[in-house]
């Protein structure tokens, strides 16, 4: 039953990494469970991030409409609770059923083993790397709150702009909407999971022709506010290479 829980929580595993070299790589066949199941988790997750956008956007029409239209009656309140249970009830039964999937499967039995492994071991880490997979799986590495204090940091400062007044929440709260659903994903493209999964299988790609002709290693980095960053690092002064003493930052 713990193992079967696992799997229900479980990241999703993409490949992996038989060995450093051509032709190394073996794509993660999932069963048919798996692809039914994660076929609906990611439809219901689509339309969730539509309708959050759509009511961020356009909040005033869209309270409008849904006035107009009764949804704020008390037949209306029980027409939408109805319609979110529905798709609440077909979201955790499609997980479960893509977690019994996985159950199933024996690769991902084994890649579940080597994870279990690297979080109680660091040794064991190493064995985790020959695996691609969904990245909030993946345990921190490097957490700048952790560094000792005798390491030269600057810890940045943030400005505390919460409302001083019942006046100033309406726009607080109007700002704080924006920069959330407007100004993060402009600033940071890879935090719209829309975006992520269209780019899913280039990124994965890239990753293996990284780790697969420079032996790269992946990390996560977490940031002081709780960001996680998804890394690539290549060690190019075993190459004997004079540009190698470089240190070169790519996003």
């Amino acid at each position: 039953m713990s193992t079967l829980w696992k799997c229900i929580l479980g990241p999703a595993l993409y490949s992996s990494y038989k060995e450093v070299g051509p032709y190394a790589t073996t794509v993660y066949r999932p069963n048919t469970a798996e692809v039914v199941g994660e076929l609906i988790v990611k439809s219901v997750s689509l339309l969730v991030t539509l309708v959050k956008y759509v009511t961020i956007g356009l909040s005033p029409f869209f309270v409008s409409y849904l006035r107009r239209n009764g949804y704020f009656s008390k037949e209306g309140m029980l027409f939408l609770a109805k319609y979110s249970a529905g798709f609440a009830v077909l979201y955790c039964s499609a997980v479960f059923v893509r977690g019994f999937g996985r159950f199933l499967n024996r690769d991902y039995l084994q890649f579940r083993s080597v994870l279990d492994n690297a979080r109680r071991s660091p040794e064991a880490k190493a064995q985790l790397a020959k695996y691609d997979f969904d990245f909030r799986g993946w345990e921190v590495d490097f957490n700048v709150t952790c560094v000792s204090p005798g390491e030269k940091t600057t810890m940045p400062k943030f400005e505390n702009n919460r409302p001083v007044s019942w006046t100033e929440i309406p726009l607080w709260y109007l700002t704080q909407a924006i920069a959330v659903f407007v100004g993060r994903p402009l600033l940071y493209p890879g935090s719209l999971g829309l975006l992520n999964s269209a780019m899913s299988q280039a990124l994965s790609a890239g990753r293996y022709s990284l780790i697969s002709k420079y032996n790269a290693k992946r990390f996560k980095l977490s940031t002081w506010r709780g960001n996680h960053v998804d890394s690539i690092f290549v060690d190019a002064r075993r190459n004997g290479k004079p540009h190698g003493d470089y240190l070169v930052v790519c996003c």
